[in-house]
């Protein structure tokens, strides 16, 4: 089980992650124009 650290951390840890991502990128394209 400790091999996959993935379905140890709860789903929102990586679409917290996704989402940060995402808004980051959107920011960085706001910032451009």
């Amino acid at each position: 089980m400790s091999s996959r650290p993935e379905l140890q951390a709860p789903p929102e840890f990586f679409y917290n992650d996704t989402e940060a991502r995402k808004y980051t990128t959107s920011s960085r394209i706001i910032e451009i124009q």
